[in-house]
């Protein structure tokens, strides 16, 4: 389980990843009550699904939340997201390994209630769309993390709320954050506030 913990928070390929899906797909056949692994299984599956749908046609790459794992972020240009199911299959498959758990897990994980959201922002269907704008601003208000806040804004923008997402992205900024961001882009976010 190290090694697939580690080839998720730092693999740099498909083939790693595959890997680490495959190691946890075998310890949760000989644990199929684990949360720990339908957690790591379905953060695997959502990290599967971004590196197949390829960063470009993405547009951001969302901070995963989950213990030992890390992400990086990017913005690009902006597209809408329900246009770019590479592989469905995969994608209901994420989505499934979520709803499976999700009830036991939601009220004690906001990262996963964050992680959740991202995924269901690119879904082709509205109503899970909208559902993933209600999940992170649940996630955010359990927890006001960067990590939470930086999907918050992510979930905001690809639903067409871009207002919203620059709103909420500053607001929920601690004062030093924000003091560090007028810095380094300039006094023209003071109207922002």
């Amino acid at each position: 389980l190290e090694l697939a913990f580690h080839l998720i928070a730092k693999g740099s390929s498909i083939e790693e990843l595959k890997l680490a899906i495959n190691l946890i797909e075998n310890h949760s056949k000989k644990f199929p009550n684990n949360l720990e692994l339908k957690r790591a299984k379905a953060t695997a599956y959502h990290r599967y699904w971004i590196y197949t749908s390829g960063m470009k046609d993405l547009k951001f790459i969302p901070i995963i939340d989950q213990p030992l794992f890390s992400d990086s972020e990017e913005f690009n240009t902006f597209k809408t997201p329900f246009e770019i199911q590479r592989d469905s299959k995969l994608y209901q498959k994420t989505i499934s390994l979520y709803e499976e758990i999700f009830e036991k897990i939601k009220d004690n994980d906001p990262g996963f209630i964050s992680n959740y959201s991202l995924l269901l922002t690119y879904s082709p269907l509205e109503a899970n769309r909208k559902r993933s704008l209600d999940l992170a601003i649940e996630a955010f208000k359990k927890k006001k993390s960067r990590k939470i806040l930086n999907n918050l804004g992510i979930v905001f923008f690809l639903n067409g709320k871009i207002f919203e997402a620059q709103k909420s992205f500053w607001s929920g900024m601690s004062e030093m954050d924000r003091e560090n961001v007028k810095k380094t882009i300039g006094e023209r976010l003071e109207n922002v506030s």
